[in-house]
């Protein structure tokens, strides 16, 4: 298994991540601020590339994982976290993606984690606005806030819904359960 990281501009994260690396024994390759256009392919056959035109990069980290297994992911996962070197983004390198470059790769993932986030929210929203009775409010507001309990639960019916769906109804519910009046 081959991996690559980038930090984010964290050195003290990535000097942690490094030696956890070093300690497993996996090959590993450091991604450089000015390394963003450089294709995935590149960065695990290269260790150091240089760019003159460097496209910025965003000040979070992301590790790139080739040829691994979910056991040896996972592994290397919690060795990081046990090391307090948690690095939230995650991808492995597909047939597709070996030949992004760094930068799209790391906004890919960073669109992915976004969408996830607010899914999740959405849920936990979802959840927790379950247990209202609607014995306990007004006609009115149970109605507006009924409809938009509804829309989120329908939400999770369709196949595919947008990370923009999910902020909207995040929005309604809340407002909603704001605005219910006790009886």
């Amino acid at each position: 298994m081959k991996i690559l990281y980038y930090d984010g501009g964290d050195q003290h994260k990535r000097n942690l991540v490094r030696a956890v690396l070093k300690e497993m024994q996996h090959p590993y390759t450091m991604i450089e601020q000015n390394q963003g256009n450089h294709t995935l392919d590149d960065l695990l056959k290269n260790r150091h590339l240089e760019t003159a035109n460097a496209i910025p990069l965003p000040s979070t980290d992301l590790i790139v994982f080739e040829y691994g297994t979910d056991a040896q992911i996972l592994e290397v996962s919690q060795a990081l976290v046990k090391h307090k070197a948690h690095v939230e983004l995650k991808c492995i390198v597909t047939k597709t993606n070996r030949k992004w470059q760094f930068c799209d790769l790391l906004a890919e993932v960073m669109e992915e984690q976004a969408y996830f986030v607010c899914r999740r929210k959405c849920q936990e929203l979802i959840q927790e606005v379950a247990s209202f009775r609607e014995d306990d409010y007004t006609n009115d507001s149970w109605n507006a806030y009924e409809a938009a309990f509804m829309k989120g639960a329908m939400l999770f019916q369709k196949k595919q819904s947008s990370k923009r769906q999910f902020e909207e109804v995040i929005y309604e519910i809340t407002q909603a359960k704001e605005c219910l009046v006790k009886k």
